[in-house]
Order: structure tokens, then C-alpha cells, then sequence
């Protein structure tokens, strides 16, 4: 959700009738693409457009915030929080709720469902009927893996 890919997005959009695009997820074949904060409680798409136009407005954080950062990262507390946070199944259940919430679930076609930010890796976990994927964190103590999309 970056505003200089917006930028582009809403211009290619302006530019070919065959072009349409949501901020928020993309779907391509069977597969559904959605913002990792999707897996916080209670998230529906109004709650994550404020959550994301919040998040936009902040600007750079301060130096002792990147500060605390690497504190956590270096005591591996940010593992702990992952898991406390975002277990697997509390996860699952939210990002599902949010993909009925949109119609794009499994009666819709949807087989394959990406998201981030949790954390947690994932993949190919069955699910509702569908099929969730989550790579992980490139940070230090977490596991992380690109992630090949399944479009078929």
C-alpha cells in the first residue's frame, strides 16, 4: 500500500477499460492477495482502509523507536509476541472471516488466499476449503521463505 504504486495503479486504470484494482486485495485466478493486517481483530475492509490511512499519515518514525525495534529484535521478545499475537488457528479464522466478508471465498472460486504481516509462515495450510499462505518475516529469529503463487 505504498502511494507511489497507487499513483501508478489508479493512472494504468485511467488509461485501459480492462484494468481494475481494489487497495486492498487483488485476486487473479483463483487466488486472493490481502494486506497482512487483515489477521488483527475485528478487521473488516472500513477498519483496515482507517488502519491504513492512519498508518500513512504518521510519516518517519522517531530514532528511539528504531531504537526499541532492535532491542526486541536482539532479545528475540518479537518471536514471543508473534506467537502470543498471532497463533495459527486465531489467524486462520480471522483472515477467512475478512475473505467471506469481501465474497471471494471458496463458493467464489477462491482456492489460494496470501497475506503478511503476522509473522507466521504458512503455506499450503488448509483451510475453510481454502488453502492459506503466509512467507514469514525477514527478520532475525523468525522464519521467512518466498513464496511461489499457485494462479491456476
Amino acid at each position: 500500500h505504498h502511494p507511489v504504486l497507487i499513483g501508478r495503479l489508479e493512472k494504468l486504470a485511467e488509461n485501459d477499460d480492462g484494468f481494475a484494482w481494489h487497495p486492498y486485495h487483488v485476486r487473479l485466478g483463483n487466488a486472493l492477495f490481502v494486506h497482512g493486517d487483515v489477521a488483527n481483530p475485528r478487521m473488516d475492509e472500513a477498519r483496515l482502509r482507517v488502519s491504513r490511512e492512519r498508518f500513512a499519515s504518521h510519516g518517519r518514525p522517531a530514532a528511539w523507536k528504531h531504537l526499541a525495534y532492535d532491542l526486541v529484535v536482539a532479545t528475540r521478545l518479537h518471536v514471543l509476541v508473534a506467537k502470543l499475537w498471532y497463533p495459527e488457528r486465531v489467524v486462520l479464522n480471522r483472515v477467512a472471516r475478512y475473505v467471506r466478508s469481501l465474497g471471494c471465498d471458496v463458493s467464489h472460486g477462491v482456492r489460494n488466499v496470501y497475506f503478511g504481516h503476522t509473522h507466521r509462515t504458512l503455506v499450503n495450510r488448509p483451510w475453510n476449503g481454502m488453502r492459506f499462505h503466509n512467507g514469514g518475516a525477514p527478520i532475525p529469529g523468525l522464519l521467512f521463505q518466498i513464496l511461489k503463487a499457485d494462479l491456476s
